[in-house]
């Protein structure tokens, strides 16, 4: 059975498949549920909130990337032997400079423009991603290249382009793998395979899929016994301008379904039950398209506040503006968020606007594991050990600031290390270090007599 399941955000989809799951638990299904990745671990959590703990023997949480290397633990295909993105780049490089003399378009770029191979990797990405092979790329390159000036001139950029895509994978795969192809193999493995037999999976919270993920939906669709894929939109016929991209995915599964000889249910789900006010309930039906005008209570108003501003410098000046007025009312800090959709562009903006108001504040932004203080002093103590006790990694060691050490000291260390050019054995030895810190002086100054 296949349902695709249409509703505006906050309609209740993610409810509605944590239902199904508390039956797939009751009736000892096995069951997936298919999230992006930025939203797995919350769903993670609904799921431990919601579900009896059974369910934790029963149902997983998985983006499409996290679904592969699953597939591939169980049934063989796990790489380690990953390129990272400059490798990459020179795979693309050597690509450019060996297809140069047979490239009509980019020939006199491949070996003069820098930019090129980094432009050349993003579009062979791109061509992965959604599904498009080097063969299918010079097929549709043939076909242009009968055509008129603009799609004569179009054709020839993409043969170029399928030339160096067919080289640049050809030299990659002699001795790596590219992360990109890993949806590519896993669809590979699972049309020959129906691993899905027995489960009911759940795809959940995408506004849209690549051309890969298409494809193993596709699968998913062949094998499982049950599949629920939630859109965002009203219903298939939605014709909002916010629903765009929703409804060429929606078109897309629906003809795929038919093509494998399925007839979907279709449910659609009501209003709204998310905005707890009759004022967010207007805006997100605006939004929608579903009215243009809404009256709403004079009790409910005051809610949602609109600001026209010039740029980031007075956005953010507004912003702090308003967070004062928050607090002096009686709001805490960790009451209060600030949402950007790109945060980067106001990165030294906001956290001065605020700063300036006395508004504590802290920046949430990815970073790796590695750069933690208790990840580098662990790393950083490894490659001593490894590399026998290199001066960049004892001094890397010191400044992560657990070493008891305070920075002034840990600054005095490494220009004293430097100076000497202390290294290797050196650092452990029993000899005590009485080189003068001043350099090559017979003179102690004071300064260094207390270094």
């Amino acid at each position: 059975m296949v349902e695709f399941v249409y509703g505006l955000p906050g309609a209740g989809k993610t409810s509605y498949i944590m239902s199904r799951l508390e039956l797939d638990v009751k009736n000892g299904r096995r069951a997936f549920l298919i999230v992006p990745e930025q939203a797995t671990v919350d769903v993670e959590g609904i799921i431990a909130s919601t579900l009896p703990p059974s369910a934790q023997l029963s149902v997983e949480a998985l983006n499409f990337s996290r679904l592969a290397n699953r597939v591939f633990r169980e049934r063989g295909g796990l790489i380690y032997n990953y390129a990272d993105k400059s490798r990459k780049l020179l795979f693309m490089w050597r690509a450019l400079r060996e297809c140069a003399p047979f490239l009509s378009e980019y020939g006199g770029r491949a070996g003069t423009d820098p930019s090129l191979p980094a432009a050349m990797l993003d579009s062979v990405k791109e061509m992965k991603i959604s599904g498009v092979s080097s063969e299918k790329l010079a097929d549709a390159a043939r076909h242009l290249s009968g055509g008129n000036g603009s799609d004569r001139a179009l054709g020839a950029k993409l043969g170029d382009i399928s030339v160096i895509y067919a080289a640049y994978s050809a030299l990659l795969d002699n001795s790596f793998t590219d992360s990109d192809d890993d949806l590519s193999r896993l669809a590979a493995m699972l049309a020959d395979e129906p691993y899905f037999r027995g489960y009911s999976v759940y795809i959940d919270s995408f506004s849209s899929f690549t051309g890969q993920e298409h494809k193993i939906i596709d699968l998913i669709m062949r094998q499982a016994d049950e599949v629920v894929v939630t859109l965002p939109m009203r219903s298939p016929s939605d014709r909002a301008l916010s629903a765009l991209s929703s409804r060429a995915c929606s078109d897309r599964l629906r003809r795929d379904a038919s093509g494998l000889g399925i007839v979907p249910d279709i449910i659609c789900l009501g209003e709204n039950r998310r905005a707890e006010n009759a004022e967010l309930s207007a805006v997100c039906r605006q939004f929608a398209e579903e009215a243009a005008n809404t009256d709403i209570p004079e009790s409910e108003r005051g809610h949602v506040r609109l600001f026209s501003l010039a740029d980031p410098y007075s956005e953010c000046e507004a912003v702090a503006a308003n967070v004062r007025s928050l607090m002096m009312s009686g709001y805490r800090c960790r009451d209060i968020a600030v949402i950007a959709r790109d945060a980067e562009k106001y990165r030294g903006i906001i956290d001065n606007a605020l700063r300036k108001l006395d508004i504590p504040c802290f920046l949430s932004e990815k970073t790796g594991f590695s750069t933690r203080p208790l990840a580098r002093l662990i790393l950083s103590a490894l490659r001593i050990k490894a590399y026998g006790w290199r001066r960049e990694d004892v001094i890397a060691h010191l400044k992560t600031g657990l070493c008891g050490f305070t920075a002034r000291d840990t600054d005095i260390f490494e220009a004293y290390a430097e100076k000497w050019n202390i290294n290797g054995k050196a650092f452990y030895s029993d000899e005590a270090w009485s080189m003068n810190p001043d350099g090559y002086t017979d003179r102690l100054s004071a300064r260094g007599q207390k270094i």
